[in-house]
């Protein structure tokens, strides 16, 4: 049987695919920085784990900033 999630982030998260933030990111380590549900943005690279699984995702917000290595339980493909 196939891990579902794992199925769902190779299919969902195509490279300069646009994606929402389905729930709150906190962004930063030292800066108080949270990405609000609902923030919209672009994938722009694919990090990939053991057996080349989707796991974080480099994103480009609208306003122009990067967040890198976003784990991939934040957010969903528009």
């Amino acid at each position: 049987m196939r891990n579902l999630g794992e199925d769902m982030a190779k299919v969902l998260v195509t490279l300069n695919g646009a994606i929402v933030f389905t729930r709150d990111y906190d962004a930063g380590f030292f800066t108080y920085k949270i990405i609000k549900a609902g923030t919209k943005g672009i994938a722009t690279k694919l990090h990939t784990g053991f057996l080349n699984q989707v796991t974080h995702v480099t994103v480009r917000l609208g306003n122009g900033d990067f967040l890198r290595q976003v784990p991939v339980d934040y957010f969903r493909a528009e």
